[in-house]
């Protein structure tokens, strides 16, 4: 997303320069803009084509129109929605604009471009996604209100000697205004008890890390918040589906081999295994709770390596 901004940004603020070659009949001015196409273009040209225009693996596109997409059902209105979300900075939105200069309106063209592109247009399956464009356009609307801020707030201090009490209440009306949402969302972050890896899941990532070959692969649930995937560095036979879609990756038959080595491994595990390279078996509340595991065929088969926590580990092979 960060290089489909830059893309998007950058052929925006081609559009003055470009308008200005044509207007002189003189096109040396483009030259640089040229050579930043051509290397731009051959990073980014390839990976737009394969994650946005074509979806690997089912060939369907990812662009679709659509509008006012994280409001709906909501029974809002759009600018109401907006005003909740961003605040005292929409607010301010249209007197910053009309008060900075020119120049800064040119680079703020390709933000406001970006957003309206993300406003109507999915980039992605998931429509939520197309938050990361318009994190962009947020810090481009930082810059820009903090700018129109300090211009109030000099104005008031020459004006008033800077001795007023209105010039401090008003840096500290905006500064709390700006930082409260900030603050409350950390509050709420330290009373959660929500547990992204638990002690014994690290204390397992840290035997991995120890014991096994740095490219190992490791046959584990697919879970997002996968232990061997987050905290090893190993390989592991099937990711996350809320990853692998959105990027247009098939593992359609990656998911079904896990089922199929966990719950069927007489059958099954022998052969997948080797196709897939399989070194290390995991076992935990996750594969647990997901798969029915037939624990014995690993018991009698591998050799378990690590048992500590409630998480196994087994080598495939006789040594680990």
């Amino acid at each position: 997303h960060s290089l489909l901004a830059l893309v998007l940004m950058s052929a925006v603020y081609l559009l003055r320069p470009l308008a200005g070659a044509l207007r002189a009949k003189d096109l040396r001015p483009l030259l640089p803009w040229l050579g930043y196409a051509a290397v731009a273009g051959a990073l980014c040209l390839p990976q737009l084509c394969a994650i946005i225009f074509r979806q690997t693996g089912t060939g369907s596109g990812f662009l679709q129109p659509v509008f006012n997409w994280a409001n709906h059902g909501t029974g809002e209105s759009y600018v109401w929605f907006y005003i909740k979300n961003l605040g005292l900075l929409f607010l301010l939105l249209p007197a910053a604009l009309l008060g900075t200069s020119k120049r800064h309106r040119a680079i703020l063209s390709g933000a406001g471009v970006l957003w309206l592109l993300a406003e109507t247009i999915q980039f992605q399956p998931n429509p939520y996604d197309n938050n990361k464009l318009l994190f962009v356009c947020f810090a481009f609307l930082c810059g820009l209100i903090a700018e129109y801020l300090m211009r109030i707030y000099r104005s008031l201090r020459k004006a008033e000697g800077g001795r007023a009490l209105s010039t401090k209440l008003l840096a500290v009306f905006v500064t709390t205004a700006l930082f409260l949402s900030g603050t409350m969302t950390l509050a709420r972050e330290y009373n959660s008890e929500y547990e992204l890896l638990g002690p014994s899941e690290v204390a397992a990532a840290e035997f991995v890390k120890e014991s096994t070959a740095p490219n190992a692969t490791f046959l584990t649930s697919n879970n997002h918040n996968n232990a061997i995937a987050a905290l090893t560095g190993r390989n592991i036979v099937c990711g996350s589906g809320s990853y692998l879609y959105y990027h247009g990756v098939n593992y359609a038959d990656r998911e079904q081999a896990l089922y199929r080595m966990y719950e069927e491994p007489t059958e099954y595990f022998a052969a997948l295994s080797a196709k897939y390279h399989v070194d290390y078996v995991y076992f935990s509340s996750q594969e647990f709770s997901k798969f029915n595991c037939d624990l014995t065929y690993f018991e009698e088969n591998c050799q378990c390596v690590y048992n500590s926590g409630g998480i196994l580990i087994y080598a495939v092979s006789p040594t680990p």
